[in-house]
């Protein structure tokens, strides 16, 4: 038996541990089984979250050397813990978001330079200096800094220009930070990008042509409240989120024939003014409609009909009912289905 075991350990590859504690006087324990995750020679992928996992748990993850992608996501790491990190030096990806590293426990990362490409730091309670140091980490290519501001510490238009350094990063996710539009600006001259996500970052009006890029793919602008419909020129995006946008959706997002995933959630928009274009995007496969009241029985039968490759729709608040509910759940494509 124990020879199957460690037989099977030996063929793991890839390890997620979930919420694990159990409550003993009113301390939280871990039981992760450390030793059994040692004996996973082949172990390329460890996750493992909100286990409070502490200093001893980061000694032990610095144990499995054939590591190269860790996230430890809501475990408690602060900048002590964080100066044990770095010598992950093999690492080429690690999810650090929830835990409250700060710009000091982010300079351990400095050493990992060299092979990181995929640096994920939300709610880290990071800051400008922590984004000069995100700036020398060349190698990047994916980089989620979103939700980083705080009362101690906040991502400004300053870090985001230390950001822009990295010119082999492709997908940047700086959501919920207060960047404004001189950061929009910095963000603009990284014209490798196909992947920006820019949800919530205080962009008025007369800064969204600065969003506009040959090379994105997919853009989320967000609950920005304002914005013109400069960004409808990149007729090559193949995923759009407008969600919370108090604009007309003007009629030109019909150009947009190669877009596979749409969300206009609360965008307030009409029966005209928003189905009568979106039906003719043929390529959507999914769509997200919630708080959108006006839309109602008419407009979503009209979407059904034209839509034909859509396995996944969002309709809640939409004003329809049960009666299209009902036909909607007959729709043989449609996989997933929120009302």
């Amino acid at each position: 038996m124990l020879l199957m075991n460690s037989l099977y350990l030996n063929r793991v590859t890839s390890l997620e541990i979930g919420e694990n504690v159990m409550i003993e006087s009113d301390l939280l324990k871990t039981m992760v089984n450390w030793q059994v995750c040692k004996k996973m020679n082949n172990l390329k992928r460890f996750h493992i979250y909100k286990n409070d996992i502490g200093e001893e748990g980061v000694k032990e993850i610095l144990e499995m050397s054939q590591l190269t992608d860790v996230s430890i996501i809501s475990n408690g790491i602060t900048r002590d813990e964080m100066k044990l990190m770095g010598k992950l030096k093999h690492l080429t990806r690690i999810d650090l978001s929830w835990n409250p590293i700060g710009d000091e426990g982010l300079k351990s990362l400095s050493e990992m330079k060299e092979l990181l490409t995929s640096l994920h730091v939300s709610h880290c309670k990071i800051g400008d200096l922590g984004c000069e140091i995100i700036g020398q980490m060349y190698q990047l290519t994916e980089l989620d800094i979103s939700s980083n501001s705080g009362w101690n510490s906040k991502v400004s238009s300053i870090g985001v220009k230390s950001i822009s350094q990295l010119k082999k990063l492709t997908k940047l996710n700086i959501s919920r930070n207060n960047i404004n539009g001189e950061g929009i600006k910095s963000i603009s001259e990284m014209k490798q990008l196909i992947s920006l996500n820019v949800f919530n970052c205080s962009i008025s009006k007369e800064f969204t042509k600065f969003l506009v890029s040959e090379k994105l793919t997919e853009l989320d602008i967000g609950n920005n409240i304002y914005l013109d419909d400069s960004f409808l020129e990149m007729k090559q995006l193949r995923i759009l989120k407008m969600e919370g946008l108090l604009v007309k959706i003007p009629e030109k997002i019909r150009q947009l024939k190669e877009l596979t995933e749409l969300d206009v959630s609360s965008c307030r928009s009409n029966d005209r003014d928003f189905v009568y274009d979106i039906k003719e995007l043929r390529n959507l496969k999914k769509l997200f409609l919630r708080r959108n009241a006006s839309i109602q029985d008419k407009g979503v039968i009209l979407l059904s009909q034209h839509l034909e490759h859509l396995t996944e729709l969002d309709i809640r608040d939409c004003g329809i009912s049960y009666e299209v509910e009902k036909s909607l759940k007959h729709k043989k494509n449609l996989t997933k289905l929120v009302l």
